[in-house]
């Protein structure tokens, strides 16, 4: 008897095992890239550096704060 319920928490230990390795597998793919930031040179947010207005090689939020300097 004692072995079966050895037997049985080894295959328990070896389910959880397996399940806590998928739903870490699949929490890795849901995840967005990471973006490089710039901030900006007038209020000084942080915005991605595609959305990142450049004027005379200075990074700016939006074309507002591009056209104040």
């Amino acid at each position: 008897m004692l072995k079966y319920l050895l037997l049985l928490a080894v295959v328990a230990v070896a389910f959880a095992y397996v399940v806590a390795r998928a739903r870490s597998a699949r929490r890795r793919r849901d995840e967005p890239p990471v973006q490089a930031t710039v901030r900006c040179d007038r209020c000084g947010v942080y915005v991605p550096q595609a959305a990142a207005v450049r004027v005379n090689g200075r990074a700016y939020c939006c074309v507002e704060h591009g056209r104040s300097r």
